[in-house]
């Protein structure tokens, strides 16, 4: 379910907002898992069947700002929503015994963006420039363990993506059509120590 609305303010300003109310239900059944790989400890797992359920909130809000016919600025903020993983493959009866390591919690982002386009001569220059930084919780990693080529599903405390984009389009002519872009971006764990001997904390 969800509800977005926009509010022309005046001729320059408008703002707009918007929510949504998700259900997510994920449901595995571990029987057949393992049963081809017995000699490397993957077991066949009967009558088990591994469930989640969560009703997240997402929301975004923002304004745009038309400085004139060739320049328009805008801001948001909006709060996403991963859900959370069931891991389905190589998937020991220890790991559904203890729990842990075969699925996760979901992943929220809360995410800050600015920005502003430009058309200048004559509609033949086009010019769009973000900046952005998104703030992570519990963001969903699958780490491999030592000694094995396994992984185990774990959530990182938090993390961060910040950056900036820039795309270029310009008309030389009828006949011919140029565009441009690049990027920057940087990203970084917070505490994060998914096993006793692993620490990326503050790593990309």
């Amino acid at each position: 379910m969800f509800v977005h609305g926009n509010y022309r303010v005046n001729e320059a300003l408008s703002l707009f907002g918007g929510v949504r109310i998700t259900s997510d239900k994920k449901k595995t059944e571990y029987s057949i898992f393992g049963s081809i790989l017995p000699f490397l400890g993957f077991e066949p797992i009967d009558n088990f069947i591994s469930k989640t359920s969560d009703t997240p909130v997402s929301w975004t809000l923002g304004a745009r700002y038309h400085f004139n016919e060739e320049f328009m600025g805008y801001v948001t903020f909006s709060r996403g929503y991963r859900s959370g993983a069931i891991k389905d493959y190589f998937v020991k009866i220890d790991e559904v015994s203890s729990g842990t390591g075969f699925f996760s919690k979901p992943e929220y982002v809360t995410n800050y963006e600015a920005g502003f386009k430009v058309i200048g001569f004559d509609n033949e220059l086009q010019a769009n420039v973000a900046f952005f930084y998104m703030s992570y919780e519990d963001i969903i990693s699958a780490i491999q363990t030592n000694g094995s080529f396994t992984s185990i599903l774990v959530n990182a405390s938090s993390a961060w993506i910040a950056g900036a984009e820039l795309d270029l389009k310009y008309q030389v002519s009828s006949n011919l059509l140029m565009t441009a872009s690049a990027g920057f971006l940087q990203s970084r764990y917070g505490t994060f120590i998914p096993l006793p001997d692993v620490d990326l904390t503050g790593q990309s």
